[in-house]
């Protein structure tokens, strides 16, 4: 009875030996695509829990940059070397917030460092960086975008506390 069934399974898969090589073939491209879809979702999360760990710290190092530079305005000149080094933390900082960020959030810190560009930081590849002496009003006016800038980080960081996607 056994060899019976045995043979007729031998049968069975000469009769539709091409049919289910083609059963294979749909199998193991429905897999790979599986694969990659996997792939995906785990980068996503990845992503997701990335920025919900490290958005916190890089909103406090930006309200810092920021502050230096507020304690800056009062007098320029003399703090210039501190305006100079809170706004290069400010460009670092901003750098890794735009690779964590995406949306409408990521645009907003683009914008934001397209608006240091002519003041020499962040240039174009093609740019030579010439970081050049700002006025107190060039200043204030990083100074509130800034503000604006950190406001929308912390609604951000708020909102995907809430979301699950």
């Amino acid at each position: 009875m056994l060899e019976a069934g045995w043979q007729s399974f031998r049968d069975f898969i000469a009769a539709y030996a091409d049919g289910l090589h083609s059963l294979a073939e749909i199998i193991k491209i429905f897999g790979a695509f599986a694969s990659f879809y996997a792939l995906l979702k785990l980068r996503q999360i990845e992503r997701k829990y990335l920025f919900k760990a490290t958005m916190p710290g890089l909103i406090e190092k930006i309200d810092s940059s920021l502050q230096a530079l507020n304690e800056g305005l009062n007098d320029p000149i003399r703090h210039r070397i501190q305006i100079g080094t809170a706004l290069n933390h400010l460009v670092a900082d901003l750098r890794t917030v735009k690779r964590r960020m995406k949306g409408e959030s990521r645009s907003e810190v683009a914008k934001f460092l397209g608006f240091m560009r002519p003041f020499g930081f962040d240039p174009h590849f093609w740019q030579s960086k010439r970081v050049r002496q700002l006025s107190k009003d060039e200043l204030s006016e990083l100074y509130n975008r800034g503000r604006g800038l950190l406001r929308s980080l912390e609604n951000e960081l708020g909102d995907s506390a809430w979301s699950n996607k």
